[in-house]
């Protein structure tokens, strides 16, 4: 069985945490490398502890995915991340994005295009024992998708009081 974890990063993985901010300031320690801003040592941890439970695969599905091909193997493996990122949701632009979404309207599609992208990498990579769970600040989704999202804050991000509700989702 297929588990996925349709992975947001400012807001879930970078949080807004104000102590945070300061925390890192008096203590000395880095707040960026060259990836960018460290990720939240909280969402990490939590992130470790869904992906040990569930053995979830990821997919970026953040706008920040449109770097380079290569650039959130990178980023994972430099900062030691759990998991294991296997790619990231499609574009609205892209090529055949309109044969798998149902909308033939690209301003229809654009109204919810976070909720569109997970739709089409569905259709396109997964199958019937596909289990999968949105984590996001973004409250905006397809009434389908509703019972699979796991809402975080984008000023605390992906805290443990969400690792259970995520890990129910993929194992049950």
């Amino acid at each position: 069985m297929k588990k996925i974890i349709f992975l947001d990063i400012d807001g879930v993985m970078e949080s807004h945490r104000p102590v945070k901010r300061s925390w890192f300031s008096f203590s000395k320690k880095p707040t960026e490398d060259e990836f960018g801003p460290l990720y939240d040592e909280e969402a990490v941890e939590t992130l470790k502890e869904v992906i040990d439970q569930t053995g979830a695969k990821i997919v970026i599905s953040s706008s920040y995915r449109n770097r380079d091909g290569n650039y959130f193997s990178r980023l994972w493996k430099k900062r030691r991340l759990p998991g294991e990122v296997i790619g990231g949701t499609p574009f609205v632009t892209d090529p055949d994005f309109f044969d798998y979404c149902g909308f033939e309207d690209q301003n229809e599609a654009n109204m919810n295009n976070k909720a569109m992208e997970v739709k089409v990498w569905l259709a396109k990579n997964a199958d019937l024992d596909t289990r999968y769970v949105i984590i996001d600040d973004n409250e905006n989704w397809l009434d389908e998708q509703r019972p699979y999202v796991v809402v975080t804050s984008w000023q605390t991000g992906l805290t443990k009081d969400k690792a259970m509700s995520i890990i129910n989702i993929l194992n049950n």
